[in-house]
């Protein structure tokens, strides 16, 4: 519904949801910052939009890799196709990395660098999902979907706890059950879908840290 044409290119209406979704992210991780009074705001929200962009890049180029002949024949395919969840979660780690080490030098707390990061995540990737389905399919499975990864980040939003370490594990574990949980509902669950299985091999490495968490603690008290 969005699409259109620029000269001999047609920017698909999921780019412009995308920007959309990245904008809300930004205000959202911005009210965030101002509400728990953290300093360098200016540079983790750049940070977090270099992010985006660096996730972005890593998810439609890694399409070369599983196509190399298709991607050497034709570059812009690139622009419509993607390397899926390979690329995406590569993405994802290799962006959280170089963010981390970038606000690391800025002497940020760790627990608040990777709290700002899962929250922004939750606001973009949830808004997307909503905008999208709400627009292209009316899906309401989807749209639920994104309403949950959104209702996290308000919940995590008002919970006091952005430089708490165990808050990041507490969000994590919930976003795999969120995660798991859609796949259930949407009927989409394969035994051989190895993104289903790194999810809970992730939900239970979480589990696992958790509680060694609360043992230290007990054993501190």
């Amino acid at each position: 519904m969005l699409d259109f044409n620029l000269g001999p290119f047609l920017i698909q209406g999921s780019y412009i949801i995308l920007s959309i979704s990245l904008i809300l992210s930004v205000l959202m991780t911005y009210s965030l910052l101002t509400h728990y009074k953290i300093n360098h705001k200016k540079m983790i929200l750049n940070e977090w939009v270099q992010s985006v962009l660096m996730i972005i890049i890593i998810w439609k180029f890694s399409y070369i890799l599983t196509h190399p002949i298709e991607g050497i024949q034709d570059p812009l395919r690139l622009i419509y196709f993607d390397g899926g969840a390979v690329g995406w979660i590569v993405g994802v780690v290799v962006a959280f990395i170089l963010y981390k080490k970038a606000l690391t030098k800025q002497s940020i707390p760790s627990e608040c660098i990777q709290n700002t990061f899962i929250f922004s995540g939750l606001v973009l990737y949830g808004a997307y999902q909503v905008l999208y389905t709400w627009i292209y399919s009316l899906y309401w499975v989807e749209i639920g979907g994104g309403l949950y990864f959104v209702t996290l980040a308000i919940f995590f939003f008002f919970s006091n706890r952005l430089k708490s370490y165990k808050s990041s594990i507490r969000i994590g574990q919930w976003v795999v059950a969120g995660w798991i949980g859609h796949d259930i509902i949407n009927g989409s669950i394969h035994m051989n879908d190895w993104t289903l299985w790194g999810a809970f091999l992730i939900g239970l490495f979480l589990l696992i840290l958790d509680f060694r968490l609360d043992k230290g603690s007990e054993n501190n008290a």
